[in-house]
């Protein structure tokens, strides 16, 4: 009996079977699956287990060496956890709190005992497994949209959106379907490195065509973000020279502030709506620098600021509801504050040096597949230059990126 619940403790303690079932479902919320009975019972019961998880990986972090990345993210950590309990505290804001810890301890946190060879298995099960799952959505995806198929299914429309003209497949939004088959494709990549059949290569880069032809029917732009930011980052992490990779970095922050300064309402014609909403959030950001408004009070502070700019001509907040202000960094700065953001941006930065520092470090294969994995993670930073999905939210591709850049961290550190 007791050997019995050793066991089910060291199953329920090890992240890699949470970290794939809370991927699959998360897949499944945002696609036709969300109709499968029960669904909504089974993500409560995911976070009960995070929960677990948090308390039984930050035991174990306690225990590991100090790096400059985990000191920025326990800074990030105690400071909101401090700004909501002392300034805006109320359930939305606590649940918050608990879906930052449960990504941070039970997506991004990978066991440092197990051993190179257990974690590139991990890795490929993983990879298989969403690999598998978004090629058939994106083909299923496929064969509705070519054929002009319109399905609803407790109100929820799937293929070819005739109200909106979207092509959404199978999934709620035709930017998900877009992201999804690009993080594929960028998977994609690293299984055919990883396999070693002939069979098996050309299998996955059949679906990979698949997967390429879902996102460019699905005309969803951050698909191509994600890719087109494969080839920076492959010059900084290839690129040992320190001058290339200070000037990468200066080039990113002096091009996103000259960006955010110069931000004008006619930009939606591209944006899609974000101007409008980037623009609010600025005004917010004047207004409370320091201390920030709360996740709660994010929607009704933007909607209150509306009056004040409408000569700037902004007349709404497109898409708050569902995804946010849209930039995950001035979110971040309109939820906590300027000081916070500055420390969430230090922790990226430093995952990112510490990174390429490591892999520089490698050789061959090993060092190719690392530095794919890490490109897909910083890839999807790029997309929350135009999405809020790293912190705040439970989706796939906040679970894809944490898990990704926990795996990479751990993988550049084994020699």
């Amino acid at each position: 009996m007791i050997d019995l619940l050793k066991r089910a403790f060291n199953y329920i303690t090890d992240g890699f079977y949470f970290k794939l079932a809370y991927l699959i479902v998360s897949i499944c919320t945002i696609t036709i699956f969300s109709n499968i009975p029960k669904l909504n019972l089974v993500s409560k019961l995911l976070i009960v287990w995070g929960v677990i998880l948090v308390i039984n990986n930050f035991v174990r972090l306690l225990s590991e060496k100090i790096t400059l990345h985990n000191i920025f993210l326990c800074i990030f950590i105690v400071s909101s956890v401090l700004l909501v309990f002392s300034r805006y505290r109320n359930g939305e804001n606590i649940k918050i709190i608990i879906i930052n810890l449960i990504l941070f301890f039970g997506m991004f946190y990978v066991d440092d005992l197990k051993s190179k060879k257990e974690l590139i298995k991990e890795v490929k099960i993983i990879s298989l497994v969403y690999f598998i799952f978004s090629s058939l959505l994106s083909i299923g995806s496929l064969i509705i949209i070519l054929k002009n198929m319109n399905i609803v299914i407790n109100g929820q429309n799937y293929g070819f959106d005739i109200q909106n003209g979207n092509n959404t497949g199978l999934y709620f939004h035709e930017n998900s379907l877009g992201l999804a088959a690009g993080i594929a494709i960028v998977v994609g990549i690293y299984l055919i490195i990883e396999f070693k059949s002939k069979l098996l290569k050309g299998i996955t880069l059949v679906a990979m065509i698949f997967n390429g032809l879902a996102l460019f029917c699905s005309e969803g732009r951050s698909g191509y973000i994600l890719l087109i930011m494969l080839l920076p980052m492959l010059v900084f992490i290839y690129g040992k020279n320190i001058l290339i990779r200070a000037g990468f970095i200066a080039f990113l922050l002096i091009g996103s502030a000259a960006s955010i300064a110069k931000i004008d309402v006619s930009w939606d014609r591209w944006l899609s709506g974000r101007a409008q909403l980037w623009i609010t959030a600025i005004e917010s950001i004047k207004r409370n620098p320091v201390f920030g408004v709360g996740n709660s009070n994010l929607v009704a502070n933007l909607t209150k600021l509306l009056p004040e700019v409408q000569s700037k001509w902004v007349y709404g907040l497109p898409g708050i509801e569902a995804g946010g202000i849209h930039n995950i960094f001035i979110q971040v700065a309109v939820v906590y504050g300027i000081p916070t953001l500055i420390i969430f941006i230090l922790f990226l930065f430093s995952l990112l040096f510490y990174i390429a520092n490591k892999i520089d470090k490698l050789n061959g294969c090993y060092k190719l597949k690392t530095t794919i994995l890490s490109s897909l993670c910083f890839g999807i930073i790029g997309v929350n230059f135009f999405e809020s999905n790293l912190v705040f939210i439970v989706s796939f591709i906040s679970l894809i990126f944490w898990t990704y850049m926990g795996y990479a961290v751990r993988l550049v550190e084994k020699k």
